[in-house]
């Protein structure tokens, strides 16, 4: 792994958020005035070529916290079979939303019905899955 050298003290963390459609990290924090004193802006707008040719990206869950009726949405590369499951945060299966479905290249949407009541309220992970191996997860949170 290549790491970037910054001048001045040693970068052992960072922070990163989002707002709107603007990603933020910053790094190199300074512990005599207690801020980080390196920070980027970023678009997330802006596609990278390994983003572009993932066979999975993009999964979003909203709202989140999930409600009654909530929406998975992700891009296919290309046509794949997904599969779509709930797991504790052990990653233990807590149920499979879809399974195996063959699905064709482009944005998908899934939308979820119930899930506030079929499932104690509290923090899970959302794994899509497809047939070329490619995982994704998202952290959600279940209302009560």
């Amino acid at each position: 792994v290549q790491m970037t050298n910054f001048g001045g003290t040693a970068r052992r963390g960072a922070l990163g958020f989002s707002i709107g459609n603007f990603g933020y990290i910053g790094c190199g924090f300074d512990p005599i005035v207690s801020y980080f004193t390196d920070f980027w802006e970023f678009s997330t707008s802006g596609i990278g070529y390994e983003e572009m040719n993932a066979p999975l990206s993009g999964l979003s869950v909203y709202p989140n916290p999930v409600t009654e009726h909530s929406t998975i949405s992700y891009n296919l590369n290309t046509s794949s079979i997904v599969s779509i499951e709930l797991l504790d945060l052990t990653g233990k299966l807590i149920s499979v939303l879809v399974n195996r479905e063959k699905q064709a290249a482009g944005k998908q949407f899934v939308t979820v019905a119930g899930f506030a009541g079929k499932w104690i309220p509290g923090i899970y992970l959302l794994s899509v899955t497809t047939d070329k191996g490619e995982r994704s997860v998202q952290k959600i949170s279940v209302a009560g």
